[in-house]
């Protein structure tokens, strides 16, 4: 009987103790791919062996200082990938005509320019999920009038793992993902598929 009190007892302590634990929960983001969106792609691929200028993207109202970002993690996506011998980075807004743009690319000895806008942006939390939605047109300089070689759209949503409770454990539930993540892999999107397409050979 006094065997059975003491198993008793320590079963009692194990699941006081038990109920308390908890299980760290961890987002997973699919694998990196291309733009969910290609409008436009070059019959043949010129970046290779060309310097580009990427310039400020334009953002929503909502969001200052966004278009910054993403223009700043495009150059270094570009940069990481190899895609281009050089990239320069312009704090010029995209909101610019063409035409100007055009001029300082190609004034800076740029063969190409990259524009971009920020249609979407939300920030998640632990109840909300994240989001952002932008797009890319890159431009061969130089010409009279600027060639658009490509034209895509990158999308990224993540929502946040809510908590869950079960008798010996629970699960502690996790934020949504930054935007600062989400922005880099699009930049990532972009990057091969300026790299990748049209195909070599």
């Amino acid at each position: 009987m006094l065997l059975k009190t003491r198993h008793l007892a320590l079963c009692a302590v194990f699941l006081a103790l038990a109920s308390g634990c908890s299980i760290p929960s961890k987002i997973k983001l699919p694998a990196l791919g291309y733009p969910e969106a290609i409008y436009t792609i070059p019959a043949d691929n010129p970046a290779a062996g060309e310097t580009a200028m990427v310039f400020g993207f334009t953002e929503p109202p909502y969001a200052p200082g966004v278009g910054r970002s993403a223009s700043l993690d495009m150059a270094q996506a570009l940069v990481q990938s190899g895609v281009f011998a050089g990239v320069k980075m312009n704090p010029a807004a995209c909101s610019q005509s063409l035409q100007t743009l055009n001029a300082i690319a190609r004034h800076a000895g740029c063969a190409l320019f990259i524009c971009g806008n920020i249609s979407y942006y939300f920030e998640g939390s632990d109840f909300a999920a994240a989001g952002i939605s932008q797009d890319i047109r890159v431009f061969k300089a130089g010409l009279p009038q600027p060639l658009m070689l490509w034209q895509a759209e990158a999308r990224e949503a993540a929502a946040p793992i809510a908590r869950t409770d079960y008798i010996l454990f629970h699960s502690a539930g996790a934020a949504a993902p930054p935007t600062d993540l989400l922005l880099e892999r699009n930049s990532a999107k972009f990057s091969h598929m300026i790299r990748d397409l049209p195909p070599s050979g």
